[in-house]
């Protein structure tokens, strides 16, 4: 993951309900959120199936990839497919709303500079 001004562990932690135990063992903060994002997500496909596939529709994650997660079959393999669409999702959301913001503020500091 970039450093950005945006706080994705957070934000993806409050945003899945996620469980971040801080002496896991992960090579790195993406690996980190990938462990509870399978972990959300397994739990989802076996107690709250209907959640799952709301929250996928809400994503805007990708049908096609999201139906070769669904056709693996195992609970375990369809968990760990569909956290990596997820993060990879939800990262690109997070990276727009960024830049966006950025373009905002300055275009707001051009507008500002022009007025003084």
């Amino acid at each position: 993951m970039q450093d950005q001004d945006f706080d994705a562990r957070s934000e993806l932690m409050k945003k899945w309900q996620l469980a971040v135990p801080e002496d896991e063992d992960a090579p790195n903060e993406q690996e980190l959120l990938l462990r509870a994002l399978k972990r959300r997500v397994l739990y989802l496909l076996e107690h709250n199936f209907d959640k799952l596939i709301n929250a996928l529709y809400r994503l805007d994650a990708a049908e096609q990839a999201t139906q070769e997660a669904f056709g693996l079959r195992k609970p375990d393999a369809v968990a760990e497919a569909l956290s990596h669409i997820i993060l990879a999702r939800e990262l690109q959301k997070m990276r727009s709303r960024y830049q966006r913001q950025q373009e905002l503020d300055r275009s707001g500091q051009q507008i500002k500079s022009g007025e003084s």
